[in-house]
């Protein structure tokens, strides 16, 4: 899994790796902005920098938790995480089992992230729709851990990773509530002709106008 760190700033940073200088052998870490910075989206800095402390004492980075893939044996606790919000009628079991033989499940991704504990608080499924095309879908939290900003931090470590694979890949999803969080991720509201599934809206980065692949995407998918 890759860690999640905190600036002693605010921003947020995903460690990729471990590298040693060519000349003295000291040690780096490389690690990827999860936001927007138009000097650079990867930077390295000396891992005693890294894991040490500022002038004033505090932790110049700080371990918030790491995102990974999920296993099989992950799937029922992340799926269950969401049962209060889709599985209205249904038993919990039920739920689950649905839930796994669901197509879209099964083609996509699972992804989630771990706190600083090591707990799972929030996953999300990541649907590789076409080349450079990618959907986000069924985002959610542990609903105790809700209101913490897991999901946000989620979302975007995903994207940078799949950025990093193809650095044109465009972002689709549903918003079924808070499209101000993805919003603040860089996604926008689709134009009134590519909402097919209202009230949840489709949502999309990027400003160039949809290609008749992703206008099919969206008329299928969102």
């Amino acid at each position: 899994m890759l860690e999640v760190y905190r600036h002693y700033k605010g921003a947020h940073y995903l460690r990729l790796i471990s590298a040693l200088h060519s000349e003295d052998l000291a040690e780096h870490e490389v690690y990827r902005t999860l936001y927007d910075n138009p000097k650079s989206r990867v930077w390295v800095r000396p891992a005693e920098m890294f894991h040490g402390l500022t002038d004033d004492g505090e932790p110049r980075f700080s371990l918030v938790g790491a995102v990974g893939r999920a296993f099989p044996e992950d799937e029922a606790e992340l799926a269950g995480f969401g049962y209060d919000t889709w599985g209205k009628g249904v038993t919990l079991d039920a739920f689950l089992a649905a839930d796994l033989l669901d197509p879209d499940t099964r083609r996509g991704e699972r992804w989630f992230l771990r706190d600083s504990a090591g707990e799972k608080v929030s996953v999300l499924n990541l649907l590789r729709l076409a080349r450079g095309v990618v959907g986000i879908a069924s985002v959610v939290t542990n609903p105790e851990r809700r209101g913490n900003g897991f999901a946000s931090l989620l979302v975007r470590a995903v994207m940078e990773l799949a950025w990093i694979e193809d650095s044109a890949t465009r972002f689709f999803l549903f918003a079924e509530e808070r499209p101000q969080m993805y919003e603040r991720l860089g996604f926008h509201t689709l134009s009134e002709s590519e909402q097919h599934f209202k009230p949840a809206l489709a949502m999309a980065t990027g400003d160039a106008p949809l290609t008749p692949l992703e206008r099919e995407i969206v008329r299928v998918y969102f």
